[in-house]
């Protein structure tokens, strides 16, 4: 499989071909242009777990993001390295990361105050976001306001979610103008 990615040292565009099947393993790419070395993984989460300091790391699934795709970027705290979540077509389940949990959306993270199953996301087909939180224990905000109990909460580009000490950006890429309060049946 032929894909694109960004060295991490130089922000050259590289074009690698992968032949990486086994989960938690990495390949050792050298970038053309500045000759450092890095470790190409499958997963953003492998990504984020890379032990090894001496090189940076990169996934393929965070290069595979198309210019009109919609994502969340989680902000870097003490709890969570920055990372980005690709929001599929659909209603979505987010939440912590946990290889048994049943939530589409995880974040890699150490913060105990965010759910393994957090919220739902609903994404239909005109690109129009909505979220729910799924009763968590602390609640989901938007620009700092808590969502009320079974609310739905149609979101914008930029808007800043919070769950918990976890902060997500919203990256609606081409959004046009809300064209009224319909809400999106979860």
């Amino acid at each position: 499989m032929s894909t694109v990615i960004t060295c991490p040292y130089c922000g050259a565009s590289l074009e690698v071909t992968s032949n990486h099947h086994h989960q938690d393993s990495a390949e050792r790419v050298v970038c053309e242009k500045c000759k450092q070395p890095f470790a190409l993984y499958r997963t953003a989460a492998e990504a984020l777990q890379h032990r090894d300091r001496r090189i940076k790391a990169v996934s393929i699934e965070g290069s595979c993001f198309s210019e009109d795709a919609i994502y969340l970027e989680i902000i870097e705290t003490e709890f969570t390295k920055p990372q980005t979540i690709q929001i599929p077509e659909g209603k979505s389940l987010f939440g912590r990361y946990n290889p048994r949990s049943s939530a589409q959306l995880q974040v890699l993270t150490a913060d105990p105050s965010i759910d393994r199953q957090h919220a739902y996301f609903q994404l239909d087909k005109n690109g129009h976001l909505d979220v729910l939180d799924n009763d968590s224990m602390t609640g989901t905000f938007v620009n700092g306001a808590e969502i009320a109990q079974g609310e739905h909460r149609r979101l914008s580009n930029g808007d800043v979610l919070t769950f918990g000490a976890t902060t997500a950006i919203v990256h609606l890429p081409h959004e046009e103008g809300d064209e009224g309060d319909e809400w999106l049946d979860f």
